[in-house]
């Protein structure tokens, strides 16, 4: 009985070890992120030119996008 039970504490303990690793993993990479961009370009998926201007953390933006910088949006706008 003895060895059955530290069988299973040894394994609930791994499981908690690595459920801690993912979690702080986790939180790293969520503060290492990075920035979105103050503005974002979307394209036209035929011709490639400029379809829209968005704001950087718009979700309305489709796949077809690129950062651009304040003065290039103003200028697109």
């Amino acid at each position: 009985m003895r060895v059955w039970h530290a069988m299973w504490l040894d394994r609930i303990d791994r499981r908690m070890a690595y459920v801690q690793q993912r979690q702080a993993e986790e939180e790293r990479g969520r503060r290492n992120r990075p920035r979105p961009p103050d503005w974002i370009l979307e394209l036209n998926r035929a011709t490639g030119h400029p379809l829209a201007v968005h704001v950087g953390d718009c979700g309305m933006a489709g796949r077809r996008s690129r950062p651009v910088g304040q003065d290039e949006a103003r200028r697109l706008l």
